[in-house]
């Protein structure tokens, strides 16, 4: 993977989802003002669009375990958000989406591997709601903000004993190919 990017670092091209990345010098200046900077739209759509196209894949029936990994990084992180005290009372939005996710994991992760299917319409609601309540948290944080709770979801995941699967190789692999 890392051969890979060294590649396409070297050809001088960019993988999609560093496109909205500039290159600015790591002055003590400009960290605190990237830091404290809200995100901006191009960064908050390369969130939010591919996980509305994962909810739509859902709802007709050809979600597949990208689809399911990339709301569960959104309830994760949108937990992480919620507990940093940013933007509060999507808890009871996000934890629907967490139930909803559990049991769209144990209904479709089968031992042969994934199979997508049809979903109930309260488990539908819950992730559509999942993406519009962290549609409206990223718009209300910093990078700065979003980065520790992106690293505090990390951390939990991986505390708790799960895997940490980084969907940008995932998406960054699939551009190769």
């Amino acid at each position: 993977m890392n051969r890979q990017l060294r590649r396409l670092a070297a050809k001088g091209k960019q993988p999609e989802w560093m496109k909205f990345v500039t290159d600015l010098p790591e002055s003590p200046m400009n960290v605190a003002i990237r830091n404290a900077t809200k995100l901006t739209t191009p960064e908050i759509e390369h969130y939010i669009v591919p996980s509305r196209r994962a909810v739509e894949a859902f709802r007709v029936g050809k979600g597949n375990f990208k689809d399911w990994l990339r709301l569960c990084t959104l309830v994760n992180v949108g937990m992480a958000i919620e507990d940093g005290g940013v933007v509060k009372g999507f808890r009871s939005d996000l934890k629907a989406a967490l139930n909803a996710l559990e049991e769209i994991s144990t209904r479709q992760d089968s031992p042969t591997g994934w199979k997508p299917g049809a979903l109930r319409a309260s488990e539908l609601e819950a992730i559509r709601m999942l993406v519009v309540a962290h549609d409206f948290q990223l718009r209300q944080i910093s990078y700065g903000e979003h980065q520790e709770a992106y690293r505090l979801a990390t951390a939990r995941v991986k505390s708790d004993g799960g895997d940490v699967i980084n969907l940008k190789n995932i998406q960054t692999i699939e551009q190769l190919a």
